[in-house]
């Protein structure tokens, strides 16, 4: 029987990882317009996440055989602390593929999703770090228009969508979904939409423009950024006895 070790036992020092995990978000990250490298927060049994990087020089290797909700067994891989101002889970380090890392499909096993939900008090009250990404979950209370702020109409970058959410104790935030992501929302909104829907925000910023004030945003960062409508997590049934 294989030993797997869980994500917060990964460090540098040490080699000879063997992992078993769920792809939670599977996301192309662009060097330039012709080359990515694919990006992968990866969760384990006890809901820890972790980020994980296939260079671009991979890429191709992997990018029909990486699909997100999928579990792997991933072995010989570079363990390292991650050099970004903005890291993406609470893990200082991260999961480089190397030219010989192998990766093979499993049985899905129990998990944790969502295991590291931020409460809404926390972030308005400024006790969060917002160089770390952050998950959410509460109900859509007011949606804006998609907008697109680029003079070329045909420049996905240039979409941004506003609204609005509200966690069991009527703590409401303000939430901005930015390029992709803003398309994305307005689709899924449109599609499956009512007012109180109950929806996670998996990895966005917390952005604070005056520290000194407590205007605090919730927005999407990039691509990893992602909606989530109805989840199957018990926090939900919470927040419909306060909106219901």
């Amino acid at each position: 029987m294989v030993n797997y070790h869980l994500l917060h036992e990964l460090s540098p020092v040490i080699t000879g990882w063997t992992i078993c995990v769920c792809l939670l978000r599977v996301y192309k990250k662009f060097v330039n317009p012709n080359s990515y490298d694919i990006c992968c927060i990866l969760v384990d049994e006890s809901g820890d996440q972790m980020e994980a990087t296939i260079d671009r020089r991979f890429a191709a290797v992997y990018l029909e055989s990486m699909k997100e909700k999928q579990w792997k067994t991933i072995t010989t891989f570079i363990v390292r602390k991650i050099s970004e101002k903005i890291r993406p889970t609470t893990n200082p380090y991260g999961i480089w593929f190397m030219d010989h890392t192998v990766v093979t499909r499993t049985e899905p096993k129990e998990t944790i999703l969502f295991k590291n939900l931020t409460p809404f008090d926390y972030i308005v009250e400024n006790s969060v770090p917002t160089n770390i990404l952050v998950e959410i979950v509460g109900a859509i209370i007011e949606v804006g228009r998609l907008r697109n702020t680029s003079a070329n109409m045909e420049d996905v970058n240039g979409y941004t969508i506003n609204f609005k959410i509200m966690d069991r104790y009527k703590v409401v935030l303000t939430c901005e979904a930015l390029g992709q992501t803003a398309i994305d929302f307005e689709e899924n909104y449109r599609q499956y939409g009512r007012v109180n829907m109950i929806v996670a925000l998996g990895w966005w910023r917390v952005v604070r423009p005056n520290r000194r004030a407590n205007n605090v945003k919730i927005v999407s960062h990039g691509s990893i950024s992602k909606f989530f409508p109805n989840p199957d997590i018990e926090e939900v049934e919470e927040i419909k006895m306060v909106i219901d």
